[in-house]
């Protein structure tokens, strides 16, 4: 990956999320894969999908939103 964020023709972009134990299901829901925020990407041109991954420290979370390139993020 450049500094830019560039890798592979790709735009990534990473989110890192701290949640409430008690609102973890509600995150899922929204951020997972076919949540509400990848629906709302996906109608945009450009939008390559996006990954949620669980940390090793509780209630941690990391997204990976992937874009055909900045222009389209």
């Amino acid at each position: 990956m450049t500094p830019s964020g560039e890798s592979r023709g790709e735009y990534v972009i990473v989110w890192t999320y701290q949640v409430a134990a008690e609102h973890e299901k509600r995150f899922l829901d929204a951020y997972g894969p076919a949540g509400l925020w990848a629906s709302l990407f996906a109608a945009a041109r450009g939008y390559c999908g996006t990954e949620l991954i669980r940390c090793d420290e509780p209630c941690r979370f990391m997204t990976i939103d992937r874009w055909e390139s900045r222009a389209a993020y």
